[in-house]
């Protein structure tokens, strides 16, 4: 959250409620090969680091890349095939190499979802201070950031060289914060905090307080966020809550 953003994200006691209010999930029908690792990830009530695994299990079918007429596998991942974890033992080495080679990396990045959503439930939003055009209305923003790695060793023996790739990721078009400029392909949602009079006489026996319609605003929405298909470029999504600008409803002070 940024400073100007006063809330708290929901602190989940147990693997149960972190699975109930942390979730990742494909966004353009292509197969998820991450996980989230939630005894890694962190929370606190103004920022939650979330530390995702290497999981290719429901990746379909790809045929093997390593072209020769005797390989041992055809085919790798999808069911009854060969999974290549790309970080087999020496021991292990024995046909492995014809399953770790650069062509099976590439196409399993590629084939797998380049766009994904993380949905965070009930988060709590009390105010927002940064000032804008109207006296009664504060903002305030979520920001998000992703860094995915894949490291490795090329070759065999003695000739092993290391490599590794770095991405990032970008906020998709149709998902983006009404608020950012053009160019501007953060990921990040700003909220609108609106000072207004309760109207009791409107309102039913189960009225909910601003933080309820605020916390039940973010639970039901996602942001999207993606780049361009690439061995270096998978998109990710990191962010909380929903395209676009909610406005929030804060009692008057000498109402509270």
């Amino acid at each position: 959250m940024d400073k100007d953003l006063e809330g708290t994200f929901y602190i989940p006691s147990s693997e149960a409620e972190m699975n109930e209010h942390y979730q990742l999930v494909s966004t353009d029908g292509k197969p998820l090969i991450y996980k989230i690792n939630y005894q890694k990830s962190t929370f606190t009530p103004n920022k939650v680091t979330i530390i995702m695994d290497l999981d290719l299990s429901k990746m379909t079918a790809l045929a093997n890349a390593y072209s020769s007429a005797d390989a041992s596998h055809k085919q790798i991942y999808g069911e009854g095939n060969t999974i290549e974890n790309f970080n087999h033992t020496e021991d292990e080495y024995g046909v492995a190499y014809q399953t770790s080679v650069f062509g099976n990396l590439k196409n399993l990045i590629n084939n797998s979802a380049q766009s994904m959503a993380m949905f965070i439930k009930d988060i709590v939003i009390n105010d927002a201070h940064r000032a804008t055009d109207d006296a009664k209305v504060r903002n305030g923003s979520f920001y998000g950031t992703l860094t995915g790695y894949f490291k490795a060793q090329a070759g065999h023996g003695l000739l092993k060289t290391p490599v590794s790739f770095v991405w990032g990721a970008m906020h998709m078009a149709d998902g983006k914060d009404s608020t950012q400029k053009e160019g501007d392909h953060s990921i990040s949602l700003t909220v609108h905090v609106k000072d207004e009079p309760n109207q009791p006489e409107k309102q039913t026996a189960a009225a909910q307080t601003p933080n309820q319609v605020a916390s039940q605003q973010v639970q039901n929405q996602g942001v999207q966020t993606g780049v361009e298909d690439g061995l270096v470029s998978p998109a990710i999504a990191m962010m909380a809550a929903s395209a676009g600008i909610m406005t929030l409803l804060k009692k008057r002070k000498d109402q509270e």
